[in-house]
């Protein structure tokens, strides 16, 4: 998580329309990338439940992918194909984070 390139992911309660957060109650995503592996930080900044889809880079992270949040290792999700994109559906309990990772 020290090195890499960070970026900004877009976001979507339907895993159908996909944008950028604009305010201070929805779920941030982040991506740091170095050489060919890519880790999610996914961020709930509201105070309720969201259960968001968050892009990823579709060449690093393709469907399929099986994605294990550091924070909680019981907690795994699987990559989807959402209109051509990766994407990942992640719910948080209100002003949580997960950590989200390919683990061999």
């Amino acid at each position: 998580m020290r090195y890499g390139r960070q970026y900004f992911r877009e976001i979507s309660g339907s895993g159908i329309g996909f944008g950028y957060p604009f305010d201070g109650r929805c779920t941030l995503g982040y991506s740091r990338i170095l050489d060919t592996e890519e880790v999610l930080v996914a961020l709930n900044l509201d105070a309720d439940t969201r259960s968001d889809y968050i892009t990823l880079d579709h060449n690093l992270t393709p469907p399929g992918t099986r994605l294990t949040d550091v924070l909680h290792p019981q907690h795994h999700y699987t990559v989807e194909d959402r209109g051509g994109r990766s994407a990942v559906r992640v719910p948080l309990p209100g002003h949580t984070a997960a950590i989200l990772a390919h683990l061999p």
